[in-house]
């Protein structure tokens, strides 16, 4: 009986060199033949039996790496096929022995788990899908109420065409308001980062970023705080 398992993991990822050593090793003890494919951001392709060909590549900026595939097999029969996406993991388990297949995918989704970052649901949330979601959620709310007749009825309500061009502009004034700020925060908190050669520098770069934004918000919070209770005691 031939088993085939196709998996996807949609969390962030951030890709360390001991993770991907981690990685060839479990597949190098389970397949004879390993190939490893990294695709640049310039088109370019590195190709190799063995990742540490992969870890001693530079991974410049204009040429940094965005995706890693492995391929491995023993037959046409027993066989994994992965790719680290820039958007999302998956890989497919050919084997004839369903209890093997399953335990080996089991032990990649631990494996791609332990690389799932603590910032993993900023990176998945864009700020404009959130606010579309929001003003939709909004208007068919006032919409609920006005069709119960719990709110009244205004005489000046707009048209079909009225409203349709007004959620029109209103969608385009919030992408284009919260753009920069989407591609900022992907910036910030990547979906999938290769923390690799000079890349670790950008790393560096992206924390210190990250712990001026937080201590923003918490002396924003604080002072907020303070605030209150002071206008409070006049």
């Amino acid at each position: 009986m031939k088993t085939k398992i196709f998996k996807k993991t949609r969390h962030s990822l951030l890709v360390e060199e001991e993770d991907l050593t981690a990685l060839y090793e479990f597949l190098k003890n389970k397949y004879k033949k390993i190939k490893i494919t990294a695709f640049c951001v310039d088109g370019s392709r590195l190709e190799s039996e063995d990742i540490e060909d992969i870890l001693k590549f530079n991974n410049p900026h204009y040429r940094k790496i965005k995706a890693i595939d492995f391929e491995a097999n023993d037959t046409y029969e027993e066989r994994i096929s992965l790719e680290i996406g820039e958007e999302e993991t998956e890989f497919t388990i050919d084997s004839q022995n369903d209890e093997a297949a399953r335990d080996r995918t089991q032990e990649l989704l631990k494996v791609f788990s332990g690389m799932k970052p603590s910032y993993d649901l900023i990176a998945r949330i864009s700020v404009f899908g959130s606010l579309i979601v929001l003003w939709g959620i909004i208007g068919l709310s006032f919409s609920t109420l006005r069709l119960f007749k719990l709110l009244p009825q205004s005489d000046s309500s707009l048209s079909a065409t009225e409203s349709f061009n007004y959620a029109i502009v209103v969608t385009l004034i919030i992408f284009l308001i919260t753009y920069p700020i989407d591609r900022f925060r992907s910036w910030v908190f990547p979906k999938v980062f290769f923390n690799l050669g000079t890349q670790k520098r950008e790393m560096e770069k992206i924390k210190n970023w990250r712990d001026i934004i937080f201590k923003t918000i918490l002396l924003g919070i604080v002072v907020g705080i303070s605030v209150y209770f002071i206008t409070r005691s006049f």
